[in-house]
């Protein structure tokens, strides 16, 4: 199920990072990765793990993605600071297989309210699976903004 599309904020994160160009199956061993990357150096996990996708995954075996854990404290050199972004937004609660019905109707929301997209997709899996990344679970909640031009 698709939700009916809105205006938000996306709120400003500290986070560990990982950009790529991989699968999408690929994603979980970039999470498992950023996990253990706050665990050794001691911080906590503070938010959903969310993806900016640079490209469309036309190709779910090829394309640039980045993967972000939002964590509880800013780390010179280390952290990115992520959001505090205007967003056109969209969640689906079920399998991400809808991918591309969402972003078409938020893209369309975008356009049919006389703003712009000025930023890449931001996928926050706000209820994911626990067992890798297996995009066809339908359990999941996944959360979609657009940074948009006011």
């Amino acid at each position: 199920m698709i939700s009916k599309p809105k205006f938000t904020e996306f709120k400003k994160q500290e986070c560990l990072s990982n950009k790529t160009k991989d699968s999408l199956f690929a994603m979980g061993k970039y999470i498992r990765k950023l996990k253990k990357e706050a665990h050794s150096l001691g911080v906590k996990q503070d938010g959903p793990v969310f993806t900016i996708y640079y490209e469309e995954p036309e190709n779910p075996k090829d394309f640039e993605y980045e993967v972000f854990l939002p964590i509880n404290q800013k780390i010179t050199g280390i952290t990115k600071s992520i959001g505090d972004e205007f967003c056109a937004s969209i969640r689906i609660n079920g399998s991400i297989k809808q991918f591309k019905t969402a972003h078409n109707t938020l893209t369309d929301f975008i356009k049919n309210n006389n703003h712009e997209a000025v930023g890449h997709l931001i996928v926050v899996y706000v209820k994911g699976p626990l067992l890798g990344f297996l995009a066809f679970i339908p359990t999941m909640v996944t959360d979609f903004y657009f940074p948009i031009k006011e």
